[in-house]
């Protein structure tokens, strides 16, 4: 095992991250201060591959440990594949499993993701600079196992062009932070769109329960959200043009999916959205609702009750709830 990595210990513990942060040092004229040195930890390391404008590719049947950074990343590409491949960065490094940016046409399956952050992400710009450019699109994620990290299928933070178009279905979520989780703020713009999230089976999702099974205890220690649609995500240091328009979550269809949380005592809300009450004038956006979202035959058990706002013509159908505590 590897010890966990953070801003503070990229000087002892870090080989490629070490060599990345003390060329920003030097860049930075020998020092960081504590600011500068959070922003470059991360900002400036690298992914353990990036493509970025490649055609027709399969990546897989590899495992990803230590990564310095995220594990892979696809960025304005096409037609890709990331299958039959082992992640396992759960308290090394804050960092996803596979990312998608702006890209088109991408089948994932067959994996093991255990990763510091989120698991199967899609990304799309921030911000006014990226309104009217390609979106991150067609994307179907099928027979995967995600393993802690903080979300399993997840469309954001940066939204700017849009995230659409994405098709989630038999999947398994133990103990990861949250399960679908849609995040953006409302500056970023642009949103998700068009996404259906189905036959998925979730366990300890967003809590600090244990599970004993086969022998072995195996704990969390979270607070998250089995669903969550969110414009309140902290986006960290990054610097865009703000969007013309507010971000906002629309045509999201939920359906066939189960969750167990063993015990309403921790954990967040079993289903979470809210968008944008309109009252920042630096913004000027007017206020903001996610819209037509529909949950079909989703059971809960042992989770705490939902906590929704701003959701307008939306729609809960078959949704059975037992055990929502006290």
């Amino acid at each position: 095992s590897f010890e966990p990595g953070n801003a503070s210990k990229w000087s002892t513990l870090g080989v490629l991250a070490k060599s990345q942060m003390l060329a920003a040092q030097a860049e930075a004229g020998g020092t960081l201060d504590s600011t500068r040195n959070a922003n470059y930890y991360s900002n400036r390391r690298s992914s353990l591959a990036t493509f970025r404008g490649a055609r027709q590719i399969y990546f897989g049947d590899v495992t990803l440990t230590n990564t310095a950074f995220h594990g892979v990343m696809f960025v304005e590409s096409e037609n890709m594949v990331f299958a039959n491949t082992v992640t396992q960065t759960f308290d090394i490094n804050n960092a996803d499993g596979v990312e998608f940016g702006n890209s088109s046409n991408a089948v994932v399956f067959n994996n093991f993701i255990d990763s510091g952050d989120d698991n199967i992400n899609f990304a799309a710009g921030q911000g006014k600079n990226y309104e009217g450019g390609a979106p991150q699109q067609y994307a179907w994620i099928f027979n995967n196992y995600m393993r802690e990290g903080h979300g399993g299928v997840v469309a954001g933070s940066h939204t700017g062009a849009w995230i659409q178009d994405i098709l989630a279905e038999d999947n398994v979520m133990f103990m990861t932070d949250n399960g679908l989780r849609l995040k953006s703020t409302p500056a970023t713009g642009g949103g998700a769109r068009r996404i259906v999230f189905r036959d998925t089976a979730m366990r300890e999702v967003g809590t600090k329960n244990s599970v004993t099974a086969g022998g072995q205890t195996f704990t969390n220690n979270a607070n998250g959200n089995p669903f969550i649609l969110t414009l309140s995500y902290s986006a960290g240091s990054n610097v865009f043009d703000n969007a013309s328009a507010s971000a906002r979550f629309r045509d999201i269809t939920v359906n066939r999916v189960t969750v167990d949380n063993g015990s309403p005592s921790t954990g967040g809300a079993m289903i979470s959205v809210d968008g944008y009450d309109g009252t920042d004038t630096s913004l000027g956006y007017a206020e903001t609702f996610h819209e037509n979202v529909l949950f079909h035959a989703v059971k809960i058990a042992n989770a705490k009750p939902a906590s929704i706002s701003r959701l307008k013509d939306s729609t809960f159908k078959d949704v059975t709830i037992t055990n929502w505590g006290t």
